[in-house]
């Protein structure tokens, strides 16, 4: 499963071929302000300190996690009777949920990082989710009803770390059994360079999955960590309406299971788009 710091990597990697990067999670503390010989602080008209990110373990769309615990880690920022709030507010809120279902899976919620917290976390929070028996292979979400105020998303980015639901609260899905899954297909053809595909996974693959696009075949090249493969098509991306991915690709853990063959439809009209590429997310 792919860990919080790969998936930063990852999506920082991604973007960059975009002319994009991803937002820091750790913002600079501003320097004091001068002093004058009066010894009165010199007025300053320094921004607060921002907001605090939110991410989830596993990201969105993550299968094969085992036992791991699923949790969500608020990163350093905000003033401190905003971050006490803020994380008051999740450890009363966040929860995990049956998907697609939403019914509440009981679970005890314990938050390391508190304000005040003498353990040692790098200045972040996190909200362990621990259920009370053992989870079944399904899907699952960590579910947030709504964000409370002092608490900043990453941007939207199809695939990410959450999915949006219309009732305005938040979830990362995830199934602690294999079931490969394609997460998210960026598509991208940057002046100058190879017209490329990218294809990221739920979760790690042994078998590379076949690419193709009106009739034409694209040679695909697996990350080292096999979550995401990037092909290289011929032909003209412009104009595409579908992409057909087959093979017998399978989970890492257990070989016995193959993913299934998917085509998936796009409406570039429709598709976000960041410089040359798009972005697409199945639902």
């Amino acid at each position: 499963m792919p860990s919080i710091i790969y998936r930063i990597g990852l999506l920082v990697g991604l973007l960059s071929g975009c002319q994009q990067s991803a937002p820091p999670l750790t913002d600079a503390t501003p320097s004091p302000a001068a002093t004058p010989s009066g010894g009165e602080p010199a007025p300053t008209n320094a921004p607060p300190p921002a907001l605090p990110y939110l991410l989830f373990e596993p990201a969105d769309l993550t299968s094969d996690t085992g036992t791991t615990v699923p949790r969500a880690v608020l990163s350093p920022g905000g003033s401190t009777d905003g971050r006490k709030a803020a994380i008051a507010a999740l450890e009363s809120s966040l929860r995990v949920v049956l998907w697609p279902e939403l019914t509440a899976v009981t679970s005890k919620t314990v938050v390391r990082g508190a304000v005040g917290d003498d353990v040692p976390t790098g200045g972040r929070a996190f909200f362990e989710l621990t259920p009370s028996d053992a989870l079944e292979n399904r899907w699952y979400a960590i579910l947030l009803p709504s964000v409370p105020t002092g608490v900043r998303l990453p941007p939207v980015v199809p695939g990410a770390d959450y999915f949006p639901l219309q009732s305005g609260g938040i979830v990362a899905r995830f199934r602690p059994g294999p079931d490969a899954t394609v997460r998210r297909v960026v598509i991208c053809k940057p002046p100058g360079k190879d017209q490329t595909i990218s294809v990221q996974f739920s979760q790690k693959l042994t078998g590379l999955p076949t690419l193709s696009h009106g009739g034409a075949a694209c040679d695909g090249a697996p990350t080292p960590e096999f979550y995401e493969v990037v092909y290289r098509c011929s032909g003209s991306l412009t104009g595409i309406t579908s992409l057909t991915l087959g093979g017998s690709f399978q989970a890492a853990s257990d070989k016995s299971v193959s993913g299934k063959g998917t085509t998936l439809t796009l409406d570039f009209a429709k598709l976000p788009t960041m410089d040359s590429c798009w972005h697409v997310r199945p639902e």
